[in-house]
C-alpha cells in the first residue's frame, strides 16, 4: 500500500465539533515522558515528551470520549482497532524528527491513519523520504509497519495529530 492523503476528510460541521472538543479547555491531556514509546529509538536532539489522550489501547476502549471518534472511524471503515489516540506536541527551535518507528509489527494487514487537527510545520516523514505536511482536516493512511516519524514544529504553537492503528 502506498501512502494515501485525503484533504477535507470530515464534513466541516463534524470537523468543527471534534476540533472544539480536543482543543477545548475541558479535554484531558496526559503527560508522556516519551514520544515514541518505551524501547523505540528517539532523536535526543528533539524534545522527548508529549501530551496524549488514548481512546483505544490494545483493542480496548479506555476513554469516555471514544464516541466522539465515530465520524472519523466510520469514514476510515475500520473493522478492528488496535490503538487510537491523539498526540499534542509543543513547538521547538528547529524542525527536528523524533525518531523513526513502526506503529505495530507482526500484523501485516494493519494500517495507520493519521488525522491532523491543525495546520502545522511539523511534517510526518517516512523512511522512504516522502513527507506529508499537517493540514487541518487531512487524513493520511499507510501500512502500520512502515517506519515514519513526526517532526517538531517551529512556527506552529502545537502539533495535534490523531493516530489510529486498525484493520
Amino acid at each position: 500500500m502506498n501512502i494515501q492523503v485525503f484533504d477535507n476528510f470530515l464534513p466541516d460541521d463534524e470537523f468543527a465539533k471534534l476540533t472544539s472538543l480536543v482543543l477545548g479547555d475541558y479535554f484531558p491531556w496526559y503527560f508522556n515522558y516519551s514520544v515514541n514509546g518505551p524501547g523505540e529509538p528517539h532523536n535526543h536532539s528533539a524534545p522527548s515528551f508529549q501530551f496524549t489522550h488514548t481512546f483505544v489501547r490494545q483493542g480496548h476502549i479506555v476513554s469516555d470520549f471514544y464516541p466522539w471518534l465515530f465520524p472519523l472511524l466510520e469514514r476510515i471503515d475500520v473493522s478492528e482497532i488496535y490503538r487510537a489516540k491523539v498526540n499534542l506536541n509543543t513547538h521547538f527551535r528547529t524542525n527536528t524528527p523524533y525518531g523513526f518507528h513502526k506503529d505495530i509489527q507482526g500484523v501485516p494487514s494493519a494500517k495507520t491513519a493519521i488525522f491532523y487537527l491543525l495546520d502545522s510545520d511539523g511534517d510526518t516523514v517516512f523512511v522512504t523520504g516522502e513527507r506529508v505536511t499537517p493540514v487541518a482536516n487531512r487524513l493520511v493512511i499507510f501500512n502500520a509497519d512502515l517506519e515514519h516519524t513526526g517532526e517538531t514544529s517551529v512556527i506552529s504553537e502545537r502539533r495535534v495529530v490523531f493516530s489510529v492503528i486498525y484493520e
